[in-house]
């Protein structure tokens, strides 16, 4: 269940790192949606292939987002 708890607080810290004008935007939605798909991951393994797949698609968005916003 921490794994549950903690979710949220997670992602909002990485929904945090997108350029203020993204987050404005979109940041509630993202949020949304990365706690809505851990919360429905499967126990054991399957939770942890999806916390790396939320958290490796939230990062290299980040990342993205702020490539886009200096152009």
């Amino acid at each position: 269940m921490a794994g549950r708890e903690a979710a949220p607080r997670v992602v909002r810290g990485l929904v945090r790192l997108y350029p203020e004008e993204f987050r404005s935007e979109f940041g509630r939605e993202v949020e949304r949606e990365a706690v809505a798909t851990l919360a429905e991951a499967p126990r054991g393994w399957g939770r942890v292939r999806t916390w790396t797949r939320v958290v490796r698609d939230l990062t290299l968005s980040v990342a993205r987002e702020h490539g886009d916003a200096w152009i």
